[in-house]
Protein backbone atom coordinates (compact mmCIF):
# COMPACT_ATOMS: atom_id res chain seq x y z
CA UNK A 1 0.00 0.00 0.00
CA UNK A 2 1.23 3.45 -0.86
CA UNK A 3 1.31 5.54 2.24
CA UNK A 4 1.77 8.90 0.48
CA UNK A 5 -1.34 8.32 -1.68
CA UNK A 6 -3.30 7.34 1.42
CA UNK A 7 -2.27 10.49 3.32
CA UNK A 8 -3.11 12.67 0.30
CA UNK A 9 -6.59 11.19 0.09
CA UNK A 10 -7.02 11.36 3.85
CA UNK A 11 -5.97 15.02 4.01
CA UNK A 12 -8.25 15.73 1.05
CA UNK A 13 -11.16 14.15 2.88
CA UNK A 14 -10.42 16.27 5.97
CA UNK A 15 -10.31 19.44 3.84
CA UNK A 16 -13.59 18.47 2.16
CA UNK A 17 -15.12 17.84 5.57
CA UNK A 18 -14.11 21.34 6.72
CA UNK A 19 -15.72 22.84 3.61
CA UNK A 20 -18.91 20.82 4.15
CA UNK A 21 -19.08 22.01 7.77
CA UNK A 22 -18.89 25.64 6.63
CA UNK A 23 -21.55 25.04 3.97
CA UNK A 24 -23.76 23.32 6.54
CA UNK A 25 -23.44 26.26 8.96
CA UNK A 26 -24.31 28.70 6.13
CA UNK A 27 -27.36 26.60 5.21
CA UNK A 28 -28.52 26.60 8.84
CA UNK A 29 -28.17 30.40 9.01
CA UNK A 30 -30.15 30.80 5.77
CA UNK A 31 -32.89 28.43 6.98
CA UNK A 32 -33.11 30.29 10.30
CA UNK A 33 -33.33 33.65 8.49
CA UNK A 34 -36.06 32.40 6.13
CA UNK A 35 -38.04 30.88 9.00
CA UNK A 36 -37.97 34.16 10.95
CA UNK A 37 -38.92 36.12 7.83
CA UNK A 38 -41.81 33.73 7.13
CA UNK A 39 -43.25 34.18 10.63
CA UNK A 40 -43.21 37.98 10.26
CA UNK A 41 -44.76 38.07 6.80
CA UNK A 42 -48.45 39.04 6.54
CA UNK A 43 -50.73 36.57 4.84
CA UNK A 44 -52.41 37.85 1.70
CA UNK A 45 -55.21 36.07 -0.10
CA UNK A 46 -55.68 37.05 -3.73
CA UNK A 47 -58.72 35.97 -5.69
CA UNK A 48 -61.20 37.16 -8.30
CA UNK A 49 -64.75 37.01 -6.96
CA UNK A 50 -67.55 36.48 -9.48
CA UNK A 51 -68.86 40.02 -8.96
CA UNK A 52 -65.54 41.56 -10.04
CA UNK A 53 -63.58 41.61 -13.26
CA UNK A 54 -60.27 42.16 -11.49
CA UNK A 55 -58.47 40.55 -8.60
CA UNK A 56 -59.10 41.53 -4.99
CA UNK A 57 -56.72 41.15 -2.06
CA UNK A 58 -57.59 40.26 1.50
CA UNK A 59 -55.13 40.46 4.34
CA UNK A 60 -55.75 39.48 7.94
CA UNK A 61 -56.99 42.96 8.92
CA UNK A 62 -57.48 44.79 5.62
CA UNK A 63 -58.72 44.32 2.07
CA UNK A 64 -58.49 46.02 -1.29
CA UNK A 65 -61.03 48.63 -2.32
CA UNK A 66 -62.37 46.27 -5.01
CA UNK A 67 -63.26 43.66 -2.42
CA UNK A 68 -64.89 46.16 -0.06
CA UNK A 69 -67.04 47.67 -2.83
CA UNK A 70 -68.05 44.16 -3.91
CA UNK A 71 -69.16 43.44 -0.33
CA UNK A 72 -71.11 46.71 -0.18
CA UNK A 73 -72.91 45.76 -3.40
CA UNK A 74 -73.73 42.37 -1.90
CA UNK A 75 -75.06 43.85 1.36
CA UNK A 76 -77.11 46.53 -0.40
CA UNK A 77 -78.59 43.83 -2.62
CA UNK A 78 -79.55 41.79 0.43
CA UNK A 79 -81.05 44.63 2.44
CA UNK A 80 -82.62 46.36 -0.55
CA UNK A 81 -84.48 43.36 -1.95
CA UNK A 82 -86.79 42.31 0.86
CA UNK A 83 -89.94 40.25 0.50
CA UNK A 84 -92.01 38.68 3.26
CA UNK A 85 -90.59 35.28 2.33
CA UNK A 86 -86.88 36.05 2.36
CA UNK A 87 -86.42 37.94 5.65
CA UNK A 88 -85.07 34.89 7.49
CA UNK A 89 -82.64 34.21 4.63
CA UNK A 90 -81.39 37.81 4.74
CA UNK A 91 -81.07 37.60 8.51
CA UNK A 92 -79.01 34.40 8.36
CA UNK A 93 -76.79 35.80 5.59
CA UNK A 94 -76.14 39.10 7.37
CA UNK A 95 -75.89 38.04 11.01
CA UNK A 96 -72.38 36.50 10.97
CA UNK A 97 -71.00 39.64 9.30
CA UNK A 98 -72.52 42.29 11.57
CA UNK A 99 -70.49 43.84 14.36
CA UNK A 100 -71.93 43.33 17.85
CA UNK A 101 -72.46 47.09 18.11
CA UNK A 102 -75.06 47.21 15.33
CA UNK A 103 -76.33 43.63 15.30
CA UNK A 104 -79.44 44.12 17.44
CA UNK A 105 -80.41 47.39 15.76
CA UNK A 106 -80.11 45.92 12.23
CA UNK A 107 -82.09 42.82 13.19
CA UNK A 108 -84.81 44.96 14.82
CA UNK A 109 -85.06 47.14 11.70
CA UNK A 110 -85.21 44.04 9.46
CA UNK A 111 -88.01 42.51 11.53
CA UNK A 112 -89.90 45.82 11.66
CA UNK A 113 -89.46 46.25 7.90
CA UNK A 114 -90.62 42.71 7.22
CA UNK A 115 -93.69 43.18 9.41
CA UNK A 116 -94.52 46.41 7.58
CA UNK A 117 -94.02 44.66 4.23
CA UNK A 118 -96.37 41.86 5.30
CA UNK A 119 -98.98 44.33 6.54
CA UNK A 120 -98.79 46.54 3.45
CA UNK A 121 -98.40 43.51 1.14
CA UNK A 122 -95.55 45.09 -0.83
CA UNK A 123 -92.08 44.08 -1.97
CA UNK A 124 -88.88 46.13 -2.03
CA UNK A 125 -86.32 45.90 -4.78
CA UNK A 126 -83.07 47.78 -5.21
CA UNK A 127 -81.02 48.23 -8.36
CA UNK A 128 -77.56 49.69 -7.74
CA UNK A 129 -76.32 52.28 -10.23
CA UNK A 130 -73.14 53.64 -8.63
CA UNK A 131 -70.61 52.56 -6.00
CA UNK A 132 -68.13 54.94 -4.39
CA UNK A 133 -65.45 54.09 -1.85
CA UNK A 134 -64.35 57.06 0.24
CA UNK A 135 -61.04 55.77 1.55
CA UNK A 136 -60.47 58.79 3.83
CA UNK A 137 -63.49 58.12 6.04
CA UNK A 138 -63.68 54.38 5.29
CA UNK A 139 -67.23 54.46 3.93
CA UNK A 140 -68.69 52.85 0.84
CA UNK A 141 -71.74 54.39 -0.82
CA UNK A 142 -74.03 52.30 -3.02
CA UNK A 143 -76.57 54.46 -4.87
CA UNK A 144 -79.41 53.19 -7.00
CA UNK A 145 -83.15 53.05 -7.42
CA UNK A 146 -85.40 51.50 -4.80
CA UNK A 147 -88.78 50.31 -6.04
CA UNK A 148 -91.72 49.58 -3.74
CA UNK A 149 -94.32 47.42 -5.50
CA UNK A 150 -97.81 46.88 -4.13
CA UNK A 151 -100.22 44.02 -4.60
CA UNK A 152 -102.41 46.03 -7.00
CA UNK A 153 -99.45 46.58 -9.34
CA UNK A 154 -98.68 50.17 -8.39
CA UNK A 155 -95.06 50.98 -7.69
CA UNK A 156 -92.98 53.94 -6.61
CA UNK A 157 -89.36 54.53 -7.51
CA UNK A 158 -86.89 56.67 -5.58
CA UNK A 159 -83.15 57.29 -5.56
CA UNK A 160 -81.68 55.59 -2.47
CA UNK A 161 -78.18 55.35 -1.01
CA UNK A 162 -76.84 52.60 1.24
CA UNK A 163 -73.84 53.63 3.29
CA UNK A 164 -71.48 51.02 4.77
CA UNK A 165 -68.37 50.92 6.90
CA UNK A 166 -66.77 47.48 6.47
CA UNK A 167 -63.70 46.24 8.35
CA UNK A 168 -61.77 43.01 7.96
CA UNK A 169 -61.01 40.97 11.10
CA UNK A 170 -59.17 37.67 10.73
CA UNK A 171 -59.96 37.63 6.99
CA UNK A 172 -63.71 37.97 7.79
CA UNK A 173 -65.68 41.02 6.62
CA UNK A 174 -67.51 42.78 9.45
CA UNK A 175 -70.10 45.51 8.84
CA UNK A 176 -69.30 48.09 11.49
CA UNK A 177 -71.94 50.58 10.43
CA UNK A 178 -74.69 50.86 7.84
CA UNK A 179 -77.33 53.41 6.95
CA UNK A 180 -79.80 54.08 4.18
CA UNK A 181 -81.46 57.28 3.04
CA UNK A 182 -83.09 58.90 0.01
CA UNK A 183 -80.97 60.74 -2.51
CA UNK A 184 -77.29 61.04 -3.31
CA UNK A 185 -74.48 60.06 -0.90
CA UNK A 186 -73.95 62.39 2.06
CA UNK A 187 -70.21 62.64 2.45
Amino acid sequence: MRYDLFTKKYLGVIEENKIFKIVLILELIIILFLTIQNFHQKSIVTFIPPTLNEQANIEKYSASSEYLTSLALYFSGLVGNVTPGNVSLIESALSPMLSPGIYQHVMDVLHMQSQQIKNDRVTLSFGPRQVEHDVENGKIYVTGYSIVSGIAGESSRELRTYEFEIKIQNFMPIVMWMSTYQGQPRK
